[in-house]
């Protein structure tokens, strides 16, 4: 059963990354191998510290209040999902007007646009997702992995297994974005923030009956 919750929120927290590669390769940005790895860790590594923080703490509370705990976690941040596409359309139109910005690579608006349209990370317009952009977007995926993380740990149980599936999920699915996006030269904007929030919810759920 924990194998099973491991792969449903791996890929719930892998989904961004599919959309963010996506619109790369519809937009013909290649993501060279090197910056599909360190955009991969870098989510791995927060995703990890906070599965143990949430472990951590669950050591010193009762089992039944950290249960509750990681399930309105989960729940809470899978409905901020499915509200994302909102948040990005503002974002977009009242932060995306002005694109004459400085390349700052922890920069508030750059990383407020990367959230709202990540082929902003490409920020010199090279068409290749440079290391320093890689981590740019990084960030910006590690987000949902923070919170939900947190939440994981608390829960307790397959840890190893969501850090070991995270590195290989995030790799793949960066790479299948990229390939899709490049095949369909799509210039919609794909949004799966909704299936996100519904998995996530759906796991916080379940977590409370098992």
């Amino acid at each position: 059963m924990f194998f099973v919750q491991a792969i449903v929120l791996v890929v719930a927290l892998s989904l961004d990354a599919l959309v963010a590669s996506f619109s790369f390769g519809a937009e013909g940005i290649k993501i060279p191998i090197k910056s599909s790895i360190v955009i991969a860790f870098i989510t791995t590594a927060v995703l990890a510290v906070a599965l143990l923080l949430g472990w951590a703490f669950a050591q010193f509370i009762p089992v039944d209040v950290a249960t509750y705990i990681a399930s309105g976690i989960l729940i809470t941040v899978g409905l901020v999902k499915l509200f994302d596409s909102l948040i990005k359309g503002y974002i977009r139109r009242h932060n995306g007007l002005d694109k004459k910005i400085n390349f700052k690579l922890f920069s508030l608006k750059f990383m407020l646009n990367i959230y709202a349209d990540p082929i902003e990370a490409d920020k010199d317009k090279s068409k290749v997702l440079s290391l320093a952009e890689a981590v740019g977007l990084a960030v910006i995926l590690s987000i949902d992995s923070l919170t939900v993380g947190l939440g994981a740990g608390l829960a307790g149980g397959g840890i190893y297994w969501i850090i070991g599936l995270s590195l290989i999920f995030g790799i793949a699915f960066l790479y299948l974005g990229s390939f899709l996006g490049r095949k369909v030269r799509s210039k919609s904007k794909i949004d799966l923030s909704w299936l996100s929030g519904l998995l996530l919810i759906v796991l916080g759920i379940v977590n409370i009956f098992i």
